[in-house]
């Protein structure tokens, strides 16, 4: 039996791209779990994740902003530890630049 890797507000980042064609995941996005499933076991268990960015996705039961939300089998994701960045501030090169330069 596998323990349980994710809990709620752990950062994650997608290791396996979504099939969807209207969905806008792909492999390195990042978000943040906002419910753990257990309905299909501890080995085997589906995580519903925040993403920084709007997927066309839905709002994981009413916890997320709609279309952020999408729910994933725990093996599509891994820990994304030391990553820069809020739910929703921009995580890339050119995004955290702005966010250093920005006036207050």
């Amino acid at each position: 039996m596998q323990k349980q890797l994710y809990e709620v507000g752990d950062r994650v980042r997608l290791i396996i791209n979504q099939s969807e064609e209207y969905l806008r995941l792909k492999t390195g996005s990042l978000g943040t779990v906002c419910r753990v499933d257990f309905r299909d076991g501890i080995d085997n268990y589906i995580v519903c994740v925040v993403w920084d960015q709007y997927v066309g996705g839905h709002t994981c039961g009413g916890l997320c902003p709609n279309g952020r939300g999408w729910n994933v089998w725990q093996y599509e994701i891994e820990p994304a530890e030391h990553v820069c960045g809020e739910i929703g501030e921009p995580t890339d090169a050119d995004g955290l630049l702005s966010l250093l330069y920005r006036e207050v």
